[in-house]
């Protein structure tokens, strides 16, 4: 997995998810339509400690959309220690309005998955869909 290397042209949200527990996690909102600039870094924990990604372990994001179709993507990257990840915001994660949920999901085999604890996703309404 490589290094995501931040820039000053970036927009961050930040929130993060628990492998083990189920803590609220601050809620990240995007406004519809918006694609590809929006980038959420994850912080990563296990039962409450910070957790780091295995070296041989594949990465991405599941996203739901309310008409049963998923987004299921790659990861832009993480930190250098391994414990963040970054992903950006699809065009098509941003088609409907309203409350999303996604997870980060871990990849160690064919036979072995492991999904997050649950990041609210919130797509506001793109104020010129309404003029």
């Amino acid at each position: 997995m490589n290094v995501y290397p931040e820039n000053e042209y970036d927009i961050i949200h930040e929130t993060s998810v628990d492998f083990v527990s189920r803590p609220v996690a601050r809620e990240v909102h995007i406004v519809q339509n918006d694609k590809g600039l929006p980038i959420i870094k994850v912080n990563l924990f296990s039962n409450g400690r910070r957790y780091t990604i295995p070296q041989d372990i594949t990465v991405k994001i599941r996203f739901g959309m309310h008409n049963k179709v998923e987004v299921y993507q790659d990861i832009l990257g993480s930190n250098q220690e391994r414990n963040a990840i970054y992903f950006s915001i699809a065009e098509a994660m941003t088609v409907y309005d309203g409350r999303f949920i996604a997870v980060v999901e871990l990849i160690f085999s064919a036979n072995k998955k492991g999904s997050s604890s649950p990041i609210g996703i919130i797509i506001d309404k793109d104020p010129m869909s309404i003029i």
